[in-house]
């Protein structure tokens, strides 16, 4: 099938590396995914990177941004070329293709039409780098480090910023090691530090987080649960309800949640869970991100440690297909389930090795 057409779409594949140093050979990987059968095809290695593990797209389409998962940390910049006869190809964009994010280990990245913000696990660092008009990495990023600690002696002897995103105009910062999510306010050329937006309980472990029209749902990795948040009369976030991420092997300190993601249409809420290799499936009863009081369904991956996930609808609309990076068993999985009955089907399976990021091409 050409992948060109409306019933196929192009998949990005961020890769750590495989069982070797950062450096060794993983990339970024193009897979196809058809919209009406949940067939992946097509995968090839598009570009040679270091620890890619988290991707994203400028609003334009034409440029695609990597993390460099590495001590040093580095963001790297690539075009998209299209090809009539042969999948699209990448290859280093602009004057500065790659530049430091002023931090180690970054593991989260979001694409905006003038910078990029970045998540800097390894000391807790949020970085935004300016971009021109042409979508080129351009001018001295902007970063700041948070500080603190949690209960947790192992996983937050410091911080760590794990997730980024926008919410109310502002940025928001997850940090898994301080049990906050930080908040910056916006201006036309910088950012300015804003305070705490939430704070979750103690040795939560804040991971990634999905927003409704009232508040936001996030992910904790660290007591394996999904916490609302909504926002109160005086305007800052608290959590309201709180949820088990699993209903297998419960209470299993090795079940670390990694992704939350909702539908195109803010029905359900998915996340993967690591360690016992299962998606859950909520159901939300109102746009305020109210869920019911456990997973709606539980479904094997169909691989091992499911790192992140993409969630895209599928051709006739009746079901969402979740396409899992599974890391250790070097998989990439389609789950189809169906918006009415919750039921879940695994569709295909490839080889991908060790991937860690599935981003859904906005050019399709």
């Amino acid at each position: 099938m050409n992948p060109t057409t409306k019933e196929t779409t192009t998949l990005w594949i961020g890769t750590y590396p495989d069982n070797a140093p950062a450096g060794s050979g993983e990339g970024i990987w193009h897979v196809n995914l058809d919209l009406r059968t949940g067939e992946l095809s097509g995968q090839h290695l598009a570009i040679t990177t270091p620890a890619p593990s988290f991707l994203a797209q400028h609003p334009n389409g034409h440029a695609l941004y990597a993390v460099n998962e590495t001590e040093v940390g580095e963001v790297s910049a690539f075009a998209i070329s299209a090809s009539h006869d042969g999948p699209p190809t990448l290859v280093p964009y602009g004057p500065q293709p790659t530049q430091p994010t002023n931090g180690s280990y970054p593991c989260h990245i979001v694409a905006r039409h003038d910078s990029l913000w970045i998540a800097n696990y390894g000391n807790g660092t949020f970085t935004s780098i300016p971009l021109n008009q042409h979508a080129e990495m351009n001018g001295a990023p902007q970063s700041f480090t948070h500080h603190g600690q949690g209960p947790n002696r192992t996983r937050q002897e410091g911080s760590h910023a794990h997730f980024v995103d926008e919410v109310d105009g502002t940025a928001w910062v997850t940090d898994l090691g301080t049990d906050e999510i930080r908040r910056y306010r916006l201006f036309p050329d910088h950012l300015e530090p804003d305070g705490i937006a939430a704070t979750l309980p103690r040795g939560s472990g804040p991971r990634h987080f999905v927003t409704y029209t009232t508040g936001i749902i996030t992910v904790t990795e660290l007591d394996c649960a999904l916490h609302v948040l909504n926002r109160d009369t005086d305007g800052s976030f608290r959590v309201t309800a709180t949820f088990p991420a699993t209903k297998v092997d419960a209470g299993n300190p090795l079940n670390l949640p990694s992704h939350i993601a909702r539908n195109e249409d803010g029905s359900r809420v998915y996340t993967a869970i690591r360690g016992t290799d299962t998606l859950s499936v909520f159901a939300v009863a109102h746009n305020d991100g109210l869920l019911t009081t456990e997973p709606l369904a539980e479904f094997p991956t169909g691989g091992s440690w499911p790192r992140h996930f993409a969630v895209i609808p599928s051709a006739d609309n009746h079901a969402d297909f979740i396409i899992t990076a599974n890391q250790y068993s070097s998989n990439l999985t389609v789950l189809r389930i169906d918006r009415k009955t919750g039921a879940g089907q695994l569709l295909d399976s490839i080889e991908i090795p060790a991937p860690a990021c599935v981003l859904h091409s906005s050019r399709g």
